[in-house]
């Protein structure tokens, strides 16, 4: 097998990097375990736009125990079939659909995507919406206590 270079290895960042940004692609993420999608967001960082001398610098710096392993994952994100045996290993029954007028149900598939880093908006709109769910509750004990 040949040798993927760090050229190659940029080429693969820039073609995630595309999947990542876009809402309808980014789902082939999905294929994959979540550990997975950890490992490929760590190596090859498709969520940050980093040029060619940046790339290579993070390459040499962080984790190079790695490359092995996403090039194994690789095939997911350029191979329909390697796409299709990562779904159907995934963990979890897929959901039945009813189908409608003549036409046969068919299943759906949930998968998750883990985001590189922690969302802090939606982290902080959750905080805010649980201590409102808390206070409406205290409110309530409150008010039957009358």
């Amino acid at each position: 097998m040949p040798r993927v270079t760090q050229r190659d290895q940029y080429k693969r960042h820039q073609h995630l990097r595309r999947i990542w940004n876009d809402p309808h692609w980014q789902s082939i993420f999905g294929a994959l375990k979540p550990y997975q999608q950890q490992q490929i967001h760590l190596f090859y960082r498709p969520d940050e736009p980093l040029d060619f001398a940046e790339f290579k610098e993070q390459l040499r710096a962080e984790r190079p125990e790695l490359v092995h392993v996403v090039g194994k994952l690789w095939p997911v994100f350029v191979d329909k079939n390697a796409y299709q045996a990562a779904v159907a290993s995934l963990p979890g029954a897929p959901l039945p659909t009813q189908g409608r007028k003549g036409k046969k149900a068919r299943n759906i598939i949930v998968t998750g995507i883990a985001r590189p880093q922690p969302d802090l908006r939606k982290l902080a709109l959750a905080a805010v919406m649980l201590a409102e769910e808390d206070r409406k509750a205290r409110a309530q004990e409150a008010q039957d206590e009358k």
